[in-house]
């Protein structure tokens, strides 16, 4: 049926606070935690509207997962295809690490928080977890590979870089004045120059054998 353009774009409007809201509430008190009734008056919406929007709690997240997600992957990929040099590729996804977790960090940690509380779920959310977290392996490798080429345990390279973005943003949680910021990220990198020049060490001597 035909919705009137500003009927429509007040629907717009509704879904769209009700989304930003709740990717707040997600990162402050985890999934458990929010209750609709909060994410409805934060948002000044009604729930009839968010489970018209959403369906219910769960559609909710699995939308809010997918918002902050594919807008990380996209990052990542943008950043990492900026440069073709790896050492400079390098430089720009920790510097846009270090951005969202300093000036972000609700986004990384509405993920890391559903993650821990979701992780084990077998419903649709627990899939799109795990899905998630695969993509966003995926873009990293893709970005380191192009530069180098395919290496031996690139997946499990990747799962630690991410850890240790998850062990940075936490420190800066729970120690925010005490906590080098810039000795932090250089550390990371260089950790991560490391991991990645034992990778072509290991692939080159897999080659030589």
């Amino acid at each position: 049926q035909f919705m009137p353009r500003a009927q429509s774009s007040r629907g717009d409007a509704s879904r769209e606070r009700i989304l930003a809201t709740a990717i707040e509430l997600f990162a402050e008190r985890g999934y458990a935690g929010t209750s609709v009734s909060e994410i409805c008056r934060r948002a000044g919406a009604v729930a009839t509207s968010l489970y018209h929007h959403f369906g219910s709690k769960e559609g909710l997240l699995g939308s809010a997962i997918e918002r902050v997600g594919l807008s990380w992957i996209e990052e990542i990929q943008k950043q990492a295809y900026r440069e073709e040099d790896l050492g400079r590729r390098l430089d720009r996804v920790v510097d846009m690490w270090r951005q969202l977790a300093t000036e972000q960090p609700a986004l990384l940690r509405m993920l890391i928080s559903v993650q821990l509380e979701r992780s084990e779920d077998s419903s649709e959310v627990g899939e799109s977890l795990r899905i998630l977290m695969r993509r966003t392996r995926a873009s990293l490798v893709e970005g380191i590979e192009a530069s180098v080429g395919a290496l031996p345990g690139a997946d499990h390279m990747a799962h630690t870089m991410l850890a240790l973005l998850q062990g940075a943003l936490l420190r800066l949680q729970l120690e925010p004045e005490t906590t080098d910021v810039d000795a932090l990220f250089r550390d990371m990198r260089r950790t991560i120059e490391l991991v990645l020049a034992d990778r072509v060490d290991r692939r080159a001597a897999a080659e030589q054998a």
